[in-house]
């Protein structure tokens, strides 16, 4: 009778073992199930919103297959071409030394179809005929930069209105015109007047190329 109640005890136990690997089997299986059905709605609402963000620049086809949007920019010829604005500017330390100080201004047009929001990654550079020279202080007329040598320029945000600083190596804008859908970010068919100021020069330059790259390395050149 004892070896009996041992055996059934036993079986009992492994019964209660089996059970719980089961029980324990099909909650993992269901909640495994749950999470990849969760993850699936996502990647559906991912997508549709892709496509109804595609539909809105038209680049969505009839069959509804999402193309890949395009970022592309370009760095306008007319209305108004690039330039450079000279003053005629001194500075006197017993004698009285003389220079242009200039600004360079610009418009870059988003003509794709994919929204440039990260200015701090685009990288405007810019290369003069002429010498840029020190200016107010101790020999103004040294050469800092000799003509025809890129100079590389980045985003400056706390000068957005104002314009970028050469002298310190940055570039901003004035506006972007219209700056509807995401103020801030040049959206598609948007355009950015680019300034960058504190140029000098003995002579204002006769010609200069400018390169803007997106943060995806999509570039532009401009030459004069």
């Amino acid at each position: 009778m004892a070896g009996a109640e041992i055996i059934a005890s036993a079986i009992g136990i492994l019964c209660l073992i089996i059970f719980g690997y089961v029980l324990v089997g099909g909650i993992l299986t269901t909640g495994e199930n749950t999470i990849a059905t969760q993850k699936d709605y996502v990647l559906m609402k991912e997508s549709q919103r892709e496509i109804d963000q595609q539909e809105t620049v038209g680049t969505v086809p009839p069959w509804g297959i999402v193309t890949p949007g395009i970022t592309a920019i370009d760095i306008p010829h007319s209305s108004p071409r690039p330039a450079f604005s000279c003053v005629d500017d001194s500075w006197t330390f017993i004698f009285t030394w003389n220079w242009k100080k200039c600004s360079l201004t610009f418009n870059i047009t988003n003509t794709g179809t994919e929204m440039i929001g990260d200015f701090n990654q685009t990288d405007i550079s810019v290369n003069v005929s002429e010498n840029i020279i020190r200016g107010p202080g101790f020999w103004p007329y040294d050469m800092i930069i000799p003509a025809n040598d890129w100079i590389p320029l980045k985003f400056n945000p706390t000068a957005v209105g104002i314009g970028g600083d050469q002298p310190s190596g940055n570039w901003s804008y004035i506006q972007i015109s219209p700056d509807i859908s995401h103020p801030g970010m040049l959206d598609p068919n948007e355009k950015m007047k680019v300034q960058i100021n504190n140029f000098r020069f003995l002579n204002q330059p006769a010609h200069f190329m400018i390169n803007v790259t997106t943060p995806n390395g999509v570039t532009d050149t401009y030459s004069q």
